[in-house]
């Protein structure tokens, strides 16, 4: 845990960009490429879960991005997608996209299954320290859902190894935490799917809004993305 602190905590990542600006622009980035486009019009519709892991060219220039094969779901609620790969043969992940059919915002799972393990990253001495920042820099989840796409980028990386390494081991109870709150959000609603959505914007930021960025823009609307933050009960937009 020493090494992970005096990674995540040295001075370069204790610097590491929280200005929601940054994450907008690097939403805008990765929802205005082609393949995302394409992947996002495919799923939009589906009435089960859909979607791909998104790769890098490399595991040291993980700006170049594209995605792998379509991954399908049987349900419509959750989708299994494995490990995420980190393998010159498998490929660099460095993201998931994928669909929610039932309108609702993205949930804890969201956010730390399709990222890889930081910690185990920070112990492993064949990751290097700007390899590491890197992939902190370049992590992305996007959510399809309703008439929207959300992209969730890493705010705080030592808070967010933390954060994953806890949910781990207490993913069913920060899952109901997470259900609480929006629960608790829409029973002042008339709890619309709108309201709904609404529900898991807030109580998503309430919960994880220290480790996380995450911006919202309508589908087919490219570079439009504005970010959310948690403000008096309610998740509010920034524009940059």
């Amino acid at each position: 845990m020493e090494r992970i602190a005096s990674l995540y905590r040295s001075e370069e990542f204790d610097q590491f960009p929280k200005d929601p600006c940054d994450a907008i622009k690097k939403a805008n980035e990765l929802t205005s490429n082609p393949q995302v486009i394409s992947k996002i019009n495919d799923i939009k519709n589906k009435t089960l879960e859909n979607g791909a892991y998104i790769y890098s060219s490399s595991n040291t220039d993980m700006t170049t991005k594209y995605l792998g094969p379509h991954i399908s779901s049987p349900n419509e609620s959750s989708i299994s997608i494995g490990t995420p790969p980190w393998d010159q043969s498998k490929g660099y992940a460095t993201g998931f996209i994928h669909n929610h059919p039932n309108g609702g915002a993205p949930s804890p799972s969201d956010i730390f299954v399709p990222a890889q393990d930081l910690i185990h990253f920070a112990s492993d001495k064949t990751m290097s320290y700007e390899m590491l920042k890197e992939y902190n820099k370049n992590y992305t989840s996007i959510v399809v859902s309703g008439e929207y796409v959300y992209t969730i980028t890493i705010r705080d990386p030592f808070f967010f190894a933390l954060a994953q390494n806890s949910y781990q081991s207490r993913s069913a109870i920060e899952r109901a935490r997470f259900k609480s709150r929006v629960k608790k959000f829409i029973n002042n609603t008339e709890g619309t799917k709108e309201d709904v959505q609404k529900g898991g914007d807030a109580s998503l930021l309430d919960l994880y809004g220290r480790l996380i960025n995450i911006c919202k823009q309508k589908i087919g609307e490219p570079n439009t993305n504005k970010a959310l933050i948690f403000s008096n009960g309610v998740a509010s937009f920034i524009e940059c």
